[in-house]
């Protein structure tokens, strides 16, 4: 992995069960990971292009009524949740925030497999954007049917059932061709705020398009296409960019939407 990488796009939900089994028919989430935790359960997905492409995650709240996934459905409903990087150093990342006084929160720096700090939504990025490092990885490809150890990938210290997702996607008949997320578009408050934390601290390549004005941030992994919007948040996921790929029509994921192609 390199130094610095958009990661995935994580979506809360209400059932990731019923959920992993409509991306998995869709080609957009093949799954190589996830446990349960307190109050809430995840599965994310592998790269079908080595380097290439954002992953998807889905988080639940596994039952509880209490959790503060739970509480972000019932006031927002099913959608995109956050955005991850992985860095290679995240020590040296936080220290960059803090001199670009940007404020990071529930630091948990004590587990090498998975350590991690947040960006509030209301710095102005319009979505939480989490910031992980392990001394893990997850394996390439589709591999649902690996065997090996789940802690020789990122794992969190307090997870456990680290292959119910499995069990949930049971029989479910597996997708004609594997799809890639490409890109994200971002509705944001603070352009400024945007500029200092994807391109000064994580280092993602700016463009500006000549057609659109549109601003984008991009990583070997992808891109994050950044515009204002009321209310921010991330609207849209791109699906293309690669001749295994098809088109097809888009869907949504509670407020969020696929489509297909590349980013404008």
């Amino acid at each position: 992995m390199t130094p610095t990488d958009l990661d995935h796009v994580g979506f809360a939900v209400n059932d990731a069960s019923r959920t992993l089994r409509d991306l998995y028919q869709r080609g957009v989430l093949l799954p190589v990971a996830g446990e349960e935790d307190e109050g809430f359960r995840y599965v994310i997905g592998g790269r079908q292009i080595r380097d290439r492409g954002i992953r998807i995650e889905l988080l639940d709240p596994n039952r509880s009524r209490d959790s503060f996934l739970a509480h972000y459905l019932q006031e927002h409903g099913e959608g995109a949740h956050h955005i991850t990087f992985m860095v290679d150093d995240l020590d040296a990342t936080l220290a960059a925030l803090h001199r670009a006084d940007i404020a990071v929160t529930r630091v948990d720096l004590s587990y090498p497999p998975w350590r991690e700090a947040f960006i509030h939504p209301r710095s102005g990025l319009g979505t939480v954007v989490q910031i992980a490092s392990s001394v893990h990885t997850y394996p390439f490809g589709c591999d649902h049917h690996h065997t090996g150890n789940a802690t020789d990938m990122p794992h969190r210290q307090t997870g456990h059932n680290r292959h119910w997702w499995r069990q949930a996607l049971g029989y479910t008949t597996a997708p004609a061709v594997a799809k890639t997320v490409t890109a994200v578009e971002l509705g944001v408050a603070g352009p400024a705020v945007a500029r200092t934390v994807f391109s000064s601290v994580l280092g993602g390549r700016e463009t500006i398009s000549t057609r659109t004005g549109v601003t984008s941030y991009v990583w070997p992994s992808g891109t994050i296409e950044v515009a204002p919007a009321t209310p921010p948040q991330v609207n849209m996921l791109y699906i293309g960019g690669s001749e295994n790929d098809v088109e097809g029509p888009g869907f949504a994921l509670g407020h969020t939407k696929f489509v297909a192609g590349d980013p404008r």
